[in-house]
């Protein structure tokens, strides 16, 4: 895999993290499925690419972890949000 394809499945997987941290938000469970799968995929994609080419991922990269961070707040909010209506 190129530099490129890498780069679109980031931007998609990106474009997905942020739609399911909206629908948490929103009060409704999002299947993330094989989420953790793709992340790691990417990841392993990431390695293999040559330094200078794997530089120019860093930004996309940064912008996941991120996303990332904000998905796991809203997880975290709406598991107690839904402990606390019990």
């Amino acid at each position: 895999m190129n530099s490129e394809d890498i780069q679109k499945r980031l931007s998609e997987l990106n474009a997905f993290i942020l739609d399911s941290t909206r629908t948490v938000q929103n009060g409704e469970m999002v299947d993330l499925g094989d989420l953790d799968g793709e992340v790691a995929s990417i990841c392993d994609s990431i390695v293999t690419l040559p330094p200078e080419e794997a530089l120019q991922i860093q930004p996309l990269m940064a912008e996941m972890i991120g996303h990332l961070e904000k998905l796991g707040e809203a997880l975290h909010t709406y598991e107690n949000e839904r402990h606390s209506e019990d």
